[in-house]
């Protein structure tokens, strides 16, 4: 048992006002006496938790399904998706070995957008600057 501070300092409250501890389940456990010579109240209260466990089962099934549905697509998409990258891995080790053996040096991206800015700037006709507006006095 966990024994509270009186004081209020440390903000948690003393025994007293404390809730009890609740149960997992509040249903007291099936006596023959419930099948033999039943009760309406405690018969009620038995026939009610099993209509509650069958429900909350049916839901929990229902999203295990499709938890499980899920899960197949984004195995089935995970292999698909290795097989792409297996086979990109592939193409891009036969097109360093060709480039290897013919002796030359793949252009890379930033190299060749240089080479085309060059392109463009030097056959790009120059234009003269706008004439100055006039500044009101």
């Amino acid at each position: 048992m966990r024994l509270a501070c009186t004081t209020s300092a440390c903000g948690c409250a003393p025994p007293a006002l404390q809730a009890p501890p609740r149960k997992a389940a509040a249903h007291p456990p099936l006596r023959f006496q419930d099948v033999h010579a039943p009760e309406c109240k405690r018969l009620l209260r038995c026939l009610s938790a099993v209509l509650n466990f069958a429900k909350y089962r049916e839901d929990k099934l229902a999203l295990l399904e499709e938890l499980q549905g899920e899960s197949l697509s984004m195995a089935q998409r995970h292999a698909e998706l290795s097989r792409a990258n297996a086979e990109k891995a592939r193409a891009a080790a036969h097109f360093e070995q060709h480039t290897r053996s013919r002796g030359t040096r793949p252009l890379t991206q930033a190299a060749e957008l240089e080479r085309l800015e060059a392109e463009r700037d030097a056959s790009a006709p120059v234009r003269p600057a706008p004439p100055a507006l006039p500044r009101p006095a």
